[in-house]
């Protein structure tokens, strides 16, 4: 796991690297669970700067609210019309974009109803 962090670190700006610890903040502070996915890994995988953030959330959106660092706190967010992915803009310009999936919870013990 370390070389993998490593490789991420090292392909991210300062900026990125702003934004990426202010989604980790805010997504454990809420008990989401938060994946980095889509070009991001591309890129860092082909050894290519890193153009976009995209992200997999797991959990509720409402948990979500007001756990944002304040001094990193997005300025602007767009939803889909499913409210099922958004992205939204940081001070510094970046932007991130998030696709939100229901947490998974598992199968109470017992015969089954299928």
């Amino acid at each position: 796991m370390s070389d993998y962090m490593f490789n991420l670190e090292s392909h991210l700006t300062a900026g990125q690297n702003a934004v990426l610890s202010a989604v980790q903040t805010a997504a454990g502070e809420a008990n989401l669970g938060l994946f980095l996915t889509g070009g991001a890994l591309r890129d860092m995988l082909g050894g290519f700067p890193i153009r976009d953030l995209d992200f997999t959330v797991e959990g509720r959106r409402s948990s979500w609210r007001g756990t944002w660092p304040s001094d990193a706190r997005p300025k602007y967010w767009r939803w889909t019309t499913t409210g099922k992915a958004s992205s939204c803009t940081f001070p510094a310009g970046y932007s991130a974009r998030f696709r939100w999936r229901a947490r998974r919870s598992t199968l109470a013990p017992g015969p089954s109803r299928w």
